[in-house]
Order: C-alpha cells, then sequence, then structure tokens
C-alpha cells in the first residue's frame, strides 16, 4: 500500500510540475554574434523545434531582466556561441553561471577568433572586470568566484568548432550542436517563421551576391536567402570565391556592407552582372555601409580602393573576363543609383521578417515587370513597402540602366 501510494504521488507530481518551455536557450555576445545567434535559431527551427522554445534575447524583450532565473527554471539545453569578447561580457557571464551552477545541459561552440578558455585565460578575464562591474555581478546574487568556477567547468566541455565564413560546413556544426542537445537532424527548408505573412509565390531563379569580410554580414545574407527560399524563391548563392559568375536568371539580389566596397569579388559580381543585363535589388545589411562619394569614385578610376589580398587584375580570372576599373565605376554608379532595402536579422524576428517581406514583393514586382506581366497582388504584411526614393524617380533610374 505504500509502495502504491508513493508511485501514485510520484505520477502526481510528474503530472503537476512546471514544464520548462524552452528547449534551447542561445547565449552570445551581440555585437559579434548577434546574425550568427539568429542563423542558429533558424537552423536548430528546423529540428521540429518551434521557434517560440529557442530563447533569443531579442525575440524575448519581456525576459531580459530575468535572464538568469530563465536559464536556471525555464531552459533544458544552454548553447554558448563563444566569439572574441563573449566571455568577458558580464551577462553572458551570469547566464553561464546560472546553467552551471543548476546543471542545465550545456551545448559549447566556439567559433573562429574565440581564444581558447584555460587557465590564464580564466585569471585575465577575473582580472580584467572593473568595481562597477563586480558589483553589478553582486547584485545579480552571484561573486567573481562564481565566474571563474563556471569557466572552469566549460573548460572541461569539449567544443563544437565553427568557421563562421565557410558555409558548406555550417550543416555539420548544427549536427553536432543538436546531437549535444539529443535533437533531431535538421532540415532547413522545414523553418518557417512564425511571424512570416507574405504570400507565397513562384517567382523564376534569383541569384544572391553577398561578398563580405564580415562574418555577420556575410551570415545576414544567408538568413535573407532562406527567408526567401521560405517563401518559395529559388535561390543560388554568389560569393567568395567561385571562379566564374553565371547568373541563372534575370535578376539578383545584391548584398551591401561596408566591406564590400573595397573587395574585388564583390567589383567582379557587379560587373559581371551589368554585363549580363541582370537587374539587381540592393539590400544593406551593415548599418555603418554609406553610398560612395565621389572622392570614392576617383580614388576607384585610379585604382587605389579595391583589395582582398589580391592585386586588382585578379578580376579579370574571377570574373572571366577583363575589365577595367573604368568599367568598375560605371558598373557602381548603376548600381548605387538603386534603391536599397535594409535588412538586421539581429533585431526582433518580427522586424527581421518585415524587412525581408519587402524584399520579396520587390523582387515578385521586378520579375513581373521584365515578363511585361501584371504586377503580382500581395496580401496585406505587417509593415507597407520601405522606399527610400519617388517611385516615379525608380522607374526613370530604371529605365536609364537598361541603356
Amino acid at each position: 500500500l505504500t509502495t502504491l501510494v508513493a508511485l501514485l504521488l510520484y505520477i502526481l507530481w510528474v503530472r503537476l510540475r512546471r514544464r520548462k518551455h524552452y528547449v534551447i536557450f542561445i547565449s552570445h555576445h551581440k555585437a559579434d554574434a548577434g546574425v550568427l545567434a539568429r542563423w542558429f535559431k533558424i537552423l536548430l527551427s528546423a529540428s521540429n523545434v518551434s521557434p517560440a522554445r529557442i530563447f533569443l534575447d531579442v525575440d524575448c524583450l519581456n525576459h531580459l531582466d530575468t535572464l538568469s532565473a530563465v536559464v536556471t527554471d525555464d531552459t533544458h539545453n544552454f548553447l554558448l556561441l563563444q566569439t572574441k569578447m563573449t566571455l568577458t561580457r558580464l551577462w553572458c557571464a551570469v547566464e553561464v553561471v546560472a546553467a552551471v551552477k543548476n546543471k542545465v545541459n550545456v551545448v559549447y561552440c566556439r567559433c573562429d577568433g574565440a581564444p581558447c578558455v584555460d587557465d590564464d585565460y580564466i585569471q585575465m578575464v577575473g582580472a580584467g572586470w572593473d568595481e562597477e562591474q563586480t558589483a553589478e555581478l553582486l547584485r545579480t546574487g552571484m561573486e567573481l568566484a562564481d565566474v571563474l568556477l563556471a569557466y572552469r567547468a566549460l573548460a572541461a566541455i569539449t567544443p563544437v568548432y565553427m568557421d563562421r565564413m565557410v558555409s558548406s560546413k555550417f550543416q555539420d556544426v548544427v549536427a553536432a550542436v543538436e546531437h549535444a542537445a539529443n535533437l533531431r537532424t535538421a532540415r532547413l527548408s522545414k523553418y518557417v517563421s512564425h511571424e512570416a505573412t507574405v504570400e507565397m509565390l513562384t517567382i523564376d531563379h534569383v541569384a544572391l551576391l553577398v561578398y563580405s569580410d564580415d562574418s555577420e554580414h556575410f551570415l545576414s545574407g544567408l538568413v535573407l536567402k532562406q527567408l526567401l527560399t521560405n517563401w518559395s524563391l529559388e535561390i543560388t548563392t554568389l560569393g567568395l570565391t567561385e571562379s566564374r559568375l553565371i547568373f541563372p536568371g534575370d535578376l539578383c539580389v545584391v548584398i551591401l556592407s561596408e566591406s564590400c566596397l573595397e573587395n574585388v569579388f564583390f567589383a567582379a559580381g557587379i560587373v559581371a552582372a551589368k554585363a549580363a543585363g541582370v537587374e539587381l535589388v540592393n539590400v544593406v545589411v551593415d548599418e555603418r555601409f554609406c553610398f560612395p562619394s565621389n572622392e570614392y569614385y576617383e580614388r576607384l578610376e585610379a585604382g587605389g580602393v579595391l583589395k582582398h589580398g589580391r592585386p586588382f587584375t585578379a578580376i579579370s580570372a574571377i570574373a572571366g573576363f577583363l575589365v577595367t576599373p573604368g568599367e568598375v565605376c560605371s558598373a557602381y554608379r548603376r548600381t548605387f543609383r538603386i534603391l536599397a532595402f535594409q535588412f538586421f536579422p539581429a533585431k526582433t524576428e518580427g522586424q527581421m521578417v518585415m524587412q525581408a517581406t519587402t524584399v520579396y514583393h520587390r523582387v515578385a514586382a521586378l520579375q513581373a515587370k521584365r515578363r511585361n506581366a501584371p504586377s503580382p497582388v500581395f496580401g496585406r504584411s505587417k509593415v507597407d513597402t520601405c522606399v527610400t526614393k519617388q517611385e516615379e524617380e525608380i522607374a526613370e533610374d530604371e529605365e536609364d540602366f537598361r541603356v
């Protein structure tokens, strides 16, 4: 009888105990890995995990004052994305301590450029915090000794290594993370944001031109590609070291960041797009990006701008035909007269999807126009399409570009 009562009480306790809501909590340094964290949420959402059960701070603004409590009481797996400065940040340290102290399963992903967590590094982190940071740590109910202890526990975990600029290895990294978190294998095509309200259209193959020396901007292009693919666009990525750029259709989405203006691969792509008569949709993913000035074009024509560890003449080998600085200037002037949309995946999911929706609508409208077909009618999205020029100016510019 006693055994039966104990069993019934245990069953009752199991049924009544509070279920942990978040399958994964993504911890990261926003300046270094805000887009990387978004990319991981997209990839992990393909593992039959609802996006709502993956904690990303920018999507859960009502929990920002209780992050350690979310880790402690409401999280099954703690995914740490370590970049160069992650473990020096106070709130990242608080999250790590909460996970380690409360025996939450820690999945440790160490990215390119992140330091090895050894005794020397741990002591350096401890010595680097000032009195104000130490006092803030105490207000969370933790001490510096807790941080050092948690970091030593972290050092004992075998990390999953990730090079953020090698997209061909991303699936392997995600599979390793899923294995550590006991999740099913991801299939990227399954991810659909719960914020998406865009109409689904079948549109011809579209190229995505993304050249950047910054991993966050490179990943921004891949995030946009995934969203557009979810919405029925067929996307071919042109990037990094393509030996010859062949556009699959008559339209290309161009990812703009500060570093692309000095990149010979980007220059080759823009010249090739002009030569192929490809229409462009510009998307800015870097808040520091500024459209080129007259001084920039003067330096460009003099051959003093482009670089990527290769001489300017490397463009001819990359693009598959000979080009001159003058041709690059001409192609750039054409490109940068076209309106640009913004896309910042490190913002909230709702903002990100609204921005991606405007890009999608623009691509669909241009495809219809090039076929001399009526423009598609879209359902209302959560944001009106953002334009930075008057429609008549855009039409004039587009006409000029075909001449």
